[in-house]
């Protein structure tokens, strides 16, 4: 799959309807956050930033903080996500 998404963003994984993607959660040393987005907005999640800055900071979760191997501990709230944008979602 050709990468077009906008910097920072990468895929990580295509499922049946939905495109995984994973992008840097803070600075240096800030961890992986992941989106899953419907494939059929992908074109309006890589042309309108506000539309994606309003989706990922809705629907976003952590995967990891700092380092995977150091194990940084997630609140239990953000463990519960599920990272899924829902279709409906304008």
């Amino acid at each position: 799959m050709e990468n077009r998404l906008p910097l920072g963003y990468w895929f990580k994984e295509s499922k049946s309807n939905l495109l995984r993607i994973g992008f840097q959660y803070g600075g240096h040393m800030g961890g992986e956050c992941e989106i899953f987005l419907p494939k059929d907005k992908l074109d309006k999640f890589c042309s309108d930033s506000n539309w994606r800055r309003e989706t990922v900071n809705k629907f976003s979760k952590i995967v990891f903080l700092s380092d995977l191997e150091l194990n940084v501990k997630i609140c239990e709230e953000e463990k519960n996500k599920n990272g899924i944008v829902p279709d409906n979602w304008e």
